[in-house]
């Protein structure tokens, strides 16, 4: 609805403006794209609040198992110790990458937003960065045990002979 609203208007406010000048059109051109702008700048903060505001719900109070959630790096290097074991093919397109991660703490540790853009990436030896497949089932939480340590797996495209490196949260580690 508020799509057909925006459309009319500007359709509207193009109708009216028709028989103006030409030398007018480039302040209704500039009128029509600074309102564009703004209502695309509005959506995309918009979304990236709600996704903000997500994770900040699940970070209130206490997960259900008493689980402590990590969301970014400084809590990632607070709660986890994290060692790449290995990066192998899984496939002709497709490479696996094995990682340990120990929890020394008294509580779970839940690494959450895994499959958020940008937050698992593997490296090749050009520093060209490579997403999690997405017709994988790459975890979208890892749940680590109190005082444990559990070993994950996480699917990238590309070719494993190429790859030299993975990324979380923006820390690096090699094989």
């Amino acid at each position: 609805m508020k799509k057909f609203v925006i459309a009319l208007a500007v359709l509207a406010s193009a109708a009216a403006l028709a028989e103006e000048p030409a030398q007018e059109e480039s302040s209704v051109k500039k009128a029509v794209k600074s309102a564009t702008s703004g209502a695309i700048s509005l959506g995309k903060s918009m979304m990236s609040g709600v996704s903000d505001g997500v994770t900040d719900g699940r970070k209130t109070g206490e997960a259900a198992d008493g689980a402590v959630l990590v969301s970014n790096l400084a809590e990632f290097e607070a709660k986890v110790d994290a060692r790449l074991l290995t990066i192998a093919a899984a496939s002709d397109d497709r490479v696996d990458a094995e990682f340990a991660l120990r929890n020394h703490g008294k509580k779970p540790v839940r690494m959450i937003n895994l499959q958020k853009r940008g937050t698992v990436l593997i490296l090749d030896k050009d520093a060209f960065a490579h997403e999690l497949s997405s017709d994988t089932t790459n975890p979208l939480d890892v749940t680590i045990p109190e005082n444990a340590g559990i070993k994950v797996k996480f699917t990238f495209n590309g070719t494993a002979k190429d790859m030299v490196a993975v990324r979380v949260w923006g820390k690096e580690f090699k094989k």
